[in-house]
């Protein structure tokens, strides 16, 4: 049998976390039993009482299918994400070459003289 802390239990079926304490007090008075167990400061449920009492099938995001439609989406997003990363790539080539181009003109430029006079000379 396959227990479930109820935090988990919460996001799997989709209730509130005040449901399942009520589970649990329940279970305290009686109830229950071999349905919740505890382990040290964590209570768990059993999955397949849950599925009995909120149905078979768990209402979580995680057990949900994933449609042809959604398949092609991410497919779609996919391929556009490749296209902006070969576009990002070639930036940083164009980028990096115009840099060293940049350089090089730098040093084939005469360097201005300096226009400041020293501060002792008065003139």
């Amino acid at each position: 049998m396959q227990f479930i802390d109820i935090k988990t239990a919460k996001e799997t079926f989709n209730k509130s976390e005040s449901t399942f304490r009520n589970i649990v007090r329940e279970w305290r008075s009686g109830k229950h039993k071999n349905q919740v167990k505890e382990e040290g400061n964590k209570i768990f449920i059993s999955v397949s009482f849950l599925q009995k009492r909120f149905g078979d099938q768990p209402t979580s995001t995680h057990s949900q299918k994933i449609t042809s439609s959604d398949m092609l989406a991410i497919q779609i997003m996919q391929n556009q994400m490749d296209e902006l990363n070969k576009s990002v790539e070639r930036l940083q080539i164009l980028l990096a070459q115009a840099q060293e181009q940049n350089s090089q003109l730098q040093k084939l430029l005469p360097q201005p003289a300096s226009s400041k006079k020293p501060w002792y000379k008065f003139k």
